[in-house]
């Protein structure tokens, strides 16, 4: 008797591990969601390269995606949030920024 009791038990550890793991996935790559943009606008100072998406300034990790187009270019691009990468300037200006991105495609 005290088998199926285990067995049980084991099967319920299971599917707890099993969800925790689906919501912990499900979270993860919701987090780094793609997005798109037909009007983002390249912004440079000695802070950096940052792009200008619906009036807020995203600082762009991969500004070599970027560097042959002009500061105040409007692109159409998909990008990715991503965590902070940091800023790569060498002054010390503030540019306030929502958050950092990686550019995806310029089309």
């Amino acid at each position: 008797m005290a088998f199926f009791l285990l067995k049980g038990q084991k099967i319920i550890i299971m599917k707890k591990a099993l969800f925790f793991s689906l919501v912990t996935a499900l979270i993860a790559f919701s987090s780094c969601s793609k997005e798109s943009d037909n009007n983002a606008t390249v912004v440079r100072d000695c802070t950096g390269t940052y792009l200008e998406i619906d009036g807020d300034d995203y600082y762009v990790c991969n500004a070599g995606e970027i560097a042959q187009y002009d500061d105040g270019a409007k692109l159409d691009i998909n990008y990715k949030s991503v965590p902070e990468c940091g800023l790569t300037g060498t002054c010390l200006l503030y540019h306030p920024k929502k958050g950092d991105i990686e550019v995806t495609d310029v089309k």
